[in-house]
């Protein structure tokens, strides 16, 4: 038979299935990461199991889940040792058909994650032409028809297990994930394990893998030497800084090593500043990377007169010359 035409799997036959006989990996059909059994073990106590998994026999003379493999860890945990399921091993399915059976039965009941979309697209990838990928699948994963998206996918599911339990539950973003691809696994590991511990935010993550890439580059050393050295380890094992001061320290030795020049630009201006001893709600920034000759003057005040005095003040100051481009003084 082919899926053609809709698959009745009301006639599949029930047969009573030892959970010791049940693959405990994912296997070929899963389309599950990163879940919580919790409210699935509260409703199966509840009720019991309304809907039973969908299962096929395997090579090695067990059986592997083609639809339901979160509520097959479900009653294991709630210590079941036997479980009714639908056996589709007469239907004839294709590995095809059977995926796309899983599939339709879970897109109008819950949302994927990333890891699962890649899970989907990668098993899908084995069966079907990239052209039927992009064309019908990504869509109905919420994914655009986009080839280097596409790739991007087929890729998740092959990284390291907590890299992708820590995408799959939102404490690393896409992006991260993303720029991490090109690396070896250690280098990715060692960047994840920052990430993580410092529960750094989207933008902190983007910064910390650009800054690892760009440091490994001139400096011919790995991610993981680069963040194993006595400097970043000091900053980790300060037991005065939390994790949001930790994660502005680690960002800002990286960035220094990456642009030593503009780190000793940015330190002379903010020396030059100090010593001008601006009246309070004065303040001078310069513009980023020193790239525009213009510099920006802020000055809070209550009145006019008060804008006046400060005016005064600063007209008055000496040094005021010193506060220029740090590119001229390197001429």
């Amino acid at each position: 038979m082919t899926m053609s035409h809709a698959f009745n799997t009301e006639n599949v036959p029930v047969t009573a299935v030892s959970l010791s006989r049940l693959n405990p990996e994912p296997g070929p059909y899963c389309m599950s990461f990163g879940f919580d059994l919790t409210r699935m073990m509260g409703s199966i106590q509840e009720v019991g199991m309304i809907n039973p998994p969908l299962i096929m026999t395997n090579q090695e003379g067990g059986w592997d889940v083609v639809s339901g493999y979160r509520r097959t860890m479900a009653v294991k945990a709630l210590g079941w040792k036997e479980l009714l399921c639908k056996d589709l091993s007469g239907s004839n399915l294709s590995p095809l058909e059977c995926l796309k059976l899983n599939l339709h039965e879970n897109v109008p009941t819950r949302a994927f994650n990333e890891v699962e979309k890649g899970m989907i697209l990668k098993r899908l990838s084995h069966h079907a032409p990239a052209q039927e990928l992009l064309r019908k699948y990504m869509p109905l994963l919420g994914l655009p028809s986009h080839e280097p998206t596409l790739q991007v996918y087929l890729l998740i599911d092959d990284v390291e297990e907590p890299v992708k339990h820590s995408l799959a539950g939102g404490r690393i973003s896409l992006q991260a994930v993303m720029l991490l691809l090109d690396m070896a696994s250690d280098a990715r590991l060692a960047i994840w394990r920052c990430i993580t511990d410092l529960r750094l935010n989207s933008n902190y993550q983007r910064r910390l893998i650009e800054y690892a890439v760009d440091i490994s580059d001139m400096e011919g050393k790995t991610a993981e030497q680069i963040l194993a050295e006595g400097p970043v380890t000091a900053i980790f094992q300060d037991q005065k800084l939390n994790n949001p001061q930790k994660a502005k320290a680690l960002l800002n030795h990286l960035h220094s090593r990456r642009n030593p020049r503009l780190a000793r630009s940015e330190r002379a201006f903010r020396q030059n500043v100090s010593r001008l001893n601006l009246p309070d709600g004065v303040r001078i920034s310069h513009p980023p990377y020193f790239e525009d000759p213009s510099f920006t003057l802020e000055v809070s005040f209550r009145d006019g007169e008060a804008l006046r005095q400060k005016m005064i003040q600063l007209s008055q100051m000496e040094d005021l010359e010193n506060i220029r481009s740090p590119w001229l003084g390197e001429k």
